[in-house]
């Protein structure tokens, strides 16, 4: 069973072909193009599909394509590289720092839980609290990551990292804290 057909999820990372040009050749009775539409596989894995309404002539000798915009993402990712690395100090004792798609959090203090909130899609991380800290939010510049708001609580200190849409993340222990990779 093909799952990119069915909609089924596994734990296999699946190697990203990205679309870069696709075209498609009309028969010579085709004279307007009334509408395009595009099925699509969400991160859940369901299916759905958009409807672009065009109603547009067309010359049947030429192709009909379709691409994804590369050149924006080239833009995007070269006005990343200006900036790709963030650090900021919460205090003595607590700090973060952001690299492309990973989010660290240097800290001594365990993890307690963490979960997913979705629309806006947010991380939460709660901590063992063993620092003392105002609350304090940071608005980023560094997509994925959109914002971080560090919450001091009774007895323990959370961690919301709004994200910029929808993504799988993976958080592991690493010797200084806790590092979130997001994809």
């Amino acid at each position: 069973m093909d799952s990119k057909k069915n909609g089924v999820t596994t734990n296999e990372v699946p190697k990203k072909d990205f679309l870069s040009k696709e075209s498609i050749n009309l028969p010579n009775s085709a004279r307007k193009i009334k509408s395009f539409v595009i099925e699509y596989q969400n991160l859940d894995g369901s299916i759905d599909r958009k409807i672009l309404k065009l109603d547009k002539d067309i010359d049947w000798h030429f192709p009909i394509l379709i691409s994804q915009d590369v050149e924006n993402k080239d833009e995007i990712k070269e006005e990343n590289k200006k900036s790709t690395e963030k650090y900021i100090k919460v205090n003595d004792s607590l700090a973060f720092s952001i690299e492309k798609n990973s989010f660290e959090i240097f800290t001594k203090d365990t993890l307690l839980r963490e979960f997913a909130l979705t629309d806006p899609m947010k991380i939460v991380c709660d901590f063992q609290k063993n620092t003392q800290f105002n609350s304090k939010s940071y608005k980023l510049q560094f997509l994925p990551f959109k914002e971080v708001i560090i919450g001091n609580h009774t007895d323990f200190y959370r961690f919301v990292i709004e994200l910029d849409g929808q993504y799988r993340y993976k958080i592991s222990k690493t010797d200084y804290g806790y590092k979130i990779n997001v994809e």
